[in-house]
């Protein structure tokens, strides 16, 4: 199962950068863009939208909007 999860990183602070951490010791597969609070999921269109059949986007402190 872990296999199977992209996390997607939003709102950078010092919560976000622990998270991050947490991610990369565990080796699992996230994209962190530094972005500002009220980032987006479009944020992140380009990879969500490469992510397999198989795959289950996590987003965090991303909103969801196509806009």
């Amino acid at each position: 199962m872990k296999e199977n999860l992209v996390f997607f990183l939003g709102g950078h602070d010092a919560e976000m950068e622990e998270i991050r951490n947490i991610l990369a010791k565990h080796n699992f597969i996230f994209f962190d863009k530094n972005l500002s609070w009220g980032a987006k999921a479009s944020d992140y269109k380009e990879e969500i939208e490469k992510l397999k059949e198989n795959e289950t986007a996590v987003l965090s402190k991303l909103n969801n909007s196509n806009n």
